[in-house]
């Protein structure tokens, strides 16, 4: 009987042993499974922040492309001012 006893005392160790192993096992997967979902839901955060990042340049761009244009026919009307004065002057002479 002393040595059922002691069986049954060292089995209830171990079985204290391995709840006290879940325990640490279940609350480590918890804080990963947090951990996972935060770390998830700033992925999300930093993409959408990417998008509306690649969202501005583009408007950069565009904006920028269209200041460029808007230089160039600035300079493309001064240059066809030049040539109608001078095409003006030519009809002058000839008509003289």
């Amino acid at each position: 009987m002393p040595q059922l006893s002691t069986r049954i005392n060292h089995i209830y160790q171990k079985v204290e042993h391995l709840r006290e192993a879940h325990r640490k096992l279940r609350a480590e997967y918890l804080d990963i499974v947090t951990e996972r979902d935060n770390l998830r839901k700033k992925t999300e955060q930093q993409q959408q922040k990417i998008q509306e990042l690649e969202n501005k340049l583009k408007l950069m761009k565009l904006s920028r492309s269209s200041a460029l244009s808007q230089e160039d026919n600035k300079e493309l009307r001064n240059n066809l001012e030049d040539i109608i004065q001078e095409i003006d002057r030519c009809i002058n002479m000839l008509n003289d």
